[in-house]
């Protein structure tokens, strides 16, 4: 996976990963028909992780610190998958398929209303910002610590966007 962190997934080709693994082409398409269908396959891995610790937590007393350390968790034990997932422009289908899979399982397990479309809304609304702000912060080449963003997140999504940013306005 590092080799996709300087070169774009167009031009990997299977010799360039087989060379780097230390594998023949023929071991690579034992399990993979092509580099993206190994990409598909890093996607449903991490996608995943991050389900299972999400389930495993959905329920914390401490909801705030709950969140930061589920944060930093994920991103800290899955930066290098993050990075090349998230900076890929075609993203699209990993960020749809987690914030599909959050909503749904949010109102299920947090007993929100099934059918007010505000509710939905307002969901897709947050994920959408979360996932677009650790693909910024990853593009940045991480200008806060882990802990920073989350905490940054948590404070966005409690406090309001809006009232944190006019808070900051200089007259």
């Amino acid at each position: 996976m590092d080799l996709n962190r300087h070169t774009p997934i167009e031009k990997i080709t299977v010799k360039s990963l087989s060379d780097k693994a230390g594998y023949n082409r023929a071991t690579f398409y034992n399990y993979f028909a092509d580099v993206y269908d190994l990409y598909e396959s890093v996607e449903l891995y991490v996608f995943r992780k991050i389900k299972a610790k999400i389930e495993a937590n959905i329920r914390h007393v401490d909801a705030q610190q709950n969140y930061i350390e589920n944060f930093t968790s994920i991103a800290f034990q899955y930066k290098s998958y993050l990075e090349i997932i998230l900076r890929n422009p075609n993203s699209d289908y990993f960020t749809t398929q987690v914030k599909t899979y959050l909503t749904n399982y949010w109102i299920q397990e947090l007993d929100l209303p099934k059918n007010d479309i505000k509710v939905q809304y307002q969901l897709n609304f947050y994920l959408s910002a979360v996932m677009a702000t650790v693909s910024h912060w990853l593009r940045n080449q991480n200008d806060m610590t882990i802990t920073e963003l989350a905490a940054f997140l948590q404070t966005m999504s409690s406090q309001g966007i809006l009232p944190n940013i006019l808070s900051k306005m200089t007259k």
